[in-house]
């Protein structure tokens, strides 16, 4: 469910809430019977199957995960989405048939097991976090980098600080069609301010492109919004309206049961 924005003749949605579905990793292990005396050995042992376990891969697989790294180290997202939109069937095969459908960290060079430090780590084909990582999940700056393609091409992204795998200080998360928008839909949204447990908090901005454009101001607690003085109850309508102040005429509506949602949130969540 959305909020939306009213330009005094139509009301028009500017928040798209997409999907943030993840494949869970899967970890394992095995108990030797006499962990005192065989512990050196067990260590080995782990070392050499986590080695094994690594898939190799194809040299056009690894140029595909070389171009994503390089489009996302100079923030370059749209490129990003393009690339993964185009090799869609090449990232399919490398996520489910080469990896199994685990989780691995690439690191710019060659695939690891371990997940930490900077790298990129596919979720699913159109998933896919990039930035720091520690004891397996996002730790510092990373991002999330989603593609959609429904109507029309779009991508979906958080970014900014995380920690313990969550969203944690600064950041903003939003979606952009690179292409053409669909009719009614802004070509981009864009949620900037606090993040608290992937919650947003604070005084937060939330901005859309396309057609003039809207910019609004807001405070929010815990992801949902506080129907502060800026905001005027409609008694007719039963909805909550916010008058932007850059773009006369525009205003953000919520409807009663919008207003008590935690729907100001990063919903491309990192899933254990």
């Amino acid at each position: 469910m959305t909020g939306q924005y009213n330009n005094r003749r139509n009301r028009i949605p500017i928040l798209v809430l997409a999907l943030a579905l993840g494949l869970q990793g899967c970890a394992g292990g095995t108990t030797g019977s006499n962990r005192d005396a065989g512990q050196a050995e067990e260590a080995v042992e782990t070392e050499e199957s986590l080695s094994q376990e690594v898939p190799v891969l194809e040299k056009g697989q690894s140029e595909i995960l070389k171009e994503l790294s390089e489009a996302l180290d100079q923030g370059r997202l749209k490129a990003a989405a393009e690339i993964m939109e185009k090799e869609q069937e090449t990232l399919v095969s490398l996520i489910y048939e080469t990896m199994d459908g685990q989780r691995y960290l690439w690191d710019g060079e060659m695939l690891k097991a371990d997940i930490e430090g900077k790298g990129l780590v596919f979720i699913k084909p159109s998933c896919l976090f990039y930035g720091n990582f520690k004891d397996g999940r996002p730790e510092g700056r990373c991002e999330v980098l989603q593609t959609v393609n429904l109507d029309a091409p779009r991508y979906d992204y958080s970014q900014g600080l995380w920690e313990q795998g969550k969203m944690e200080g600064m950041g903003r998360t939003g979606y952009c069609y690179y292409e053409k928008a669909p009719a009614g839909e802004a070509e981009s949204v864009c949620k900037s301010g606090m993040f608290s447990k992937d919650k947003m908090e604070g005084e937060i901005t939330c901005e859309s492109t396309g057609g003039e454009g809207s910019r609004f101001h807001m405070t929010v607690r815990a992801g949902v919004v506080e129907l502060d003085d800026r905001w005027a109850y409609l008694e007719e309508e039963k909805e909550y309206q916010l008058l932007s102040k850059e773009n006369k005429g525009h205003a953000y509506i919520l409807s009663e049961e919008q207003a008590a949602l935690d729907m100001w949130k990063n919903i491309l969540v990192w899933e254990e």
